[in-house]
């Protein structure tokens, strides 16, 4: 499968999204934290009975302790097939390297997407995979030649509606939005993921 990105620059004049760092705390506490949420989630009954086989994703990724990334080393890109901008992620190795100056994004083999309203889950094969809590994290909607501030339900009803999403991890997310550079420059990793359903 190959999908195809419009290939004009387009300057990132506003984020959404409410930033976490002000508020970061040590690492060793968000561990702590992510280890009780992970055994409050094993411990409900509709946790382990739920047949709904994204969910059972995003339990499956809470027990093995799979990465919380960040919202601030994100950015949601929203339309016709969304794009999810990840920076200084743990996953950046296991995925395979893209190259694609002419906008065609192959599929990502072994990898799929939960896009979530709250939590959206990249997953990988074996132990790979993170954890973006999605309703904080920046979206932006393309508007002619410039982005504007957009909502996460919006860019989860594109990635239902294009059946999944590109997902590009690079070592920092960009000032503007030029896909010529982000595919061409072999700094990207990723391709299109398709969403479980």
């Amino acid at each position: 499968m190959i999908i195809r990105l419009q290939p004009p620059g387009i300057a990132i004049r506003a984020k959404t999204g409410q930033s976490t760092s002000e508020a970061a705390s040590p690492s060793a506490e968000r561990v702590c934290c992510g280890s009780v949420l992970r055994n409050r989630l094993a411990r409900l009954p509709w946790c382990r009975c739920s047949a709904d086989p994204a969910f059972q994703s995003v339990v499956s990724a809470w027990k093995t302790g799979r990465v919380l990334l960040e919202p601030e080393k994100t950015l949601f890109v929203r339309g016709a097939t969304p794009v999810l901008l990840m920076s200084e992620t743990p996953v950046h190795g296991a995925l395979p390297a893209l190259i694609a100056p002419d906008g065609a994004v192959p599929q990502c083999d072994g990898w799929s997407i939960v896009p979530k309203l709250t939590m959206c889950v990249v997953d990988g094969p074996g132990e790979a995979g993170l954890m973006i809590p999605a309703l904080v994290a920046p979206v932006i909607d393309v508007v002619g030649e410039s982005a504007e501030p957009g909502e996460m339900a919006d860019w989860c009803a594109d990635a239902e509606r294009a059946g999944g999403a590109i997902v590009l991890s690079l070592d920092e997310l960009p000032e503007a939005l030029d896909w010529t550079n982000l595919l061409g420059s072999g700094a990207a990793h990723g391709g299109f993921m398709p969403s479980m359903a």
